[in-house]
């Protein structure tokens, strides 16, 4: 793995005969558009696994007193910015749940997708999709993540395959990254030496694919325990179940936000987030505790 990516962005090119302009602020990005993927967006019979992964992206954020929102479905599986209120920076992770046994390898993340309806070429890879991000954001400092229940086999020095825990691309071999700046630069059309892996990670996440609640709930606990929030959490399974079911409710918002402002109501603030979980630590014991007691 690799430090946190370096988030200084390149020099932005001049063309002849004018200054180069800044970019505007990231708000302005911050919104629905007519071409994004809106199927995930709907309401479930249970929690997905995505909603589970931003329930305890959530919780492991709260070790540290920085800021942060939580939007789900929105761009991709997850979108954490740094900010509710004026966000400088975003994460963009595309989590992916899998029944398969072995891990993932990186020509499989880099093949190209399903063909286009009109016959004219295919859908980008999984890899080209995720970086198609940091175009879209370009100016603002802007880190991906793939993310999976299972490994990624990255090439090692020797370009052998070897089992990837949490890795930056950019941390692979020169020759290495010479082939995936080509992939990303031939399936986006832009040009290879330009694109930065610096920003982008794979990751395989811990999170369980059943009883996700007990696993975040025993996140939860070791927060209470060391100090972390502001009240001591007992109920932690069932503070889990309701994190993860206002984030479900929110990422089920099926209207069209065309500002940031309206984008507001399907994130999950740092504020919010604690909120939800004081209600729970103010929760009476179960009936039963006291019958047994008596």
């Amino acid at each position: 793995s690799c430090k946190h990516p370096n988030l200084t962005m390149p020099p932005r090119r001049k063309s002849p005969g004018s200054a180069a302009s800044a970019p505007g602020p990231l708000e302005a990005l911050l919104r629905d558009l007519p071409g994004d993927e809106s199927g995930g967006r709907s309401a479930t019979l249970g929690f997905s696994f995505q909603q589970w992964w931003a329930t305890l992206s959530a919780v492991e954020r709260l070790e540290t007193q920085q800021d942060f929102a939580i939007l789900s479905e929105f761009k991709e599986d997850v979108a954490i910015l740094d900010s509710s209120e004026a966000p400088s920076s975003v994460e963009f992770c595309q989590v992916n749940k899998t029944e398969r046994r072995g891990a993932w390898s990186l020509e499989e993340l880099q093949r190209k997708g399903t063909k286009l309806k009109s016959g004219d070429g295919h859908e980008p890879s999984i890899l080209a999709k995720l970086y198609r991000r940091k175009l879209e954001f370009k100016g603002h400092p802007t880190v991906l993540h793939f993310v999976s229940n299972v490994g990624v086999k990255l090439p090692n020095e020797k370009g052998s395959d070897a089992n990837a825990g949490k890795t930056c691309l950019h941390t692979l071999t020169e020759e290495q990254q010479t082939k995936i700046k080509g992939h990303l630069g031939q399936q986006l059309g832009v040009v290879a030496d330009e694109v930065d892996l610096s920003c982008v990670h794979v990751q395989r996440t811990n999170l369980p694919l059943g009883e996700q609640e007990i696993f975040v709930g025993g996140k939860l606990s070791d927060l209470s325990a060391a100090g972390k929030l502001p009240f001591r959490l007992a109920h932690t399974t069932i503070a889990a179940q309701m994190l993860a079911s206002e984030i479900q409710r929110r990422a089920s918002d099926t209207g069209y936000a065309r500002s940031f402002e309206e984008l507001k109501t399907r994130l999950l603030s740092r504020k919010q987030v604690v909120d939800i979980l004081a209600e729970v630590a103010q929760l009476r014991p179960p009936v039963h505790n006291a019958l047994d007691r008596g």
